[in-house]
């Protein structure tokens, strides 16, 4: 079996997976959604003010992203070139030496 290696860019320090991290948005799109159906539909006496709380939480879920891994969903990723994700890959390699995975380690 032929498997094509994918080129990771980050390293978990949490779970020491090479990953490709994901972009997790705060927030719950539910509630965006009816935020704004309430601003713009039901409460119209209140139109400036529920607007501006329906821009408000849009532009937190837009602005407040974070980065995380996605076997452990830990933010403590760094980058492969780092000096900490290098250590981390000589250890995990070092385990794979002796036949321990990184998992056992714990």
């Amino acid at each position: 079996m032929n498997r094509k290696k994918i080129k990771t860019t980050h390293v978990c320090t949490k779970c020491t997976a090479s990953i490709n991290p994901m972009v997790k948005k705060q927030g719950l799109f539910f509630i965006e959604v009816a935020v704004w159906i309430l601003s713009l539909l039901i409460i119209p006496q209140t139109a400036g003010t529920s607007i501006f709380i329906a821009v408000g939480y849009s532009a937190f879920r837009l602005l407040s992203k974070k980065i995380i891994c996605p076997k452990c969903k830990s933010t403590a990723i760094v980058f492969n070139d780092s000096d900490i994700a290098k250590k981390i890959i000589q250890e995990r390699n070092e385990l794979r030496s002796y036949g321990i995975s990184s998992s056992d380690k714990n």
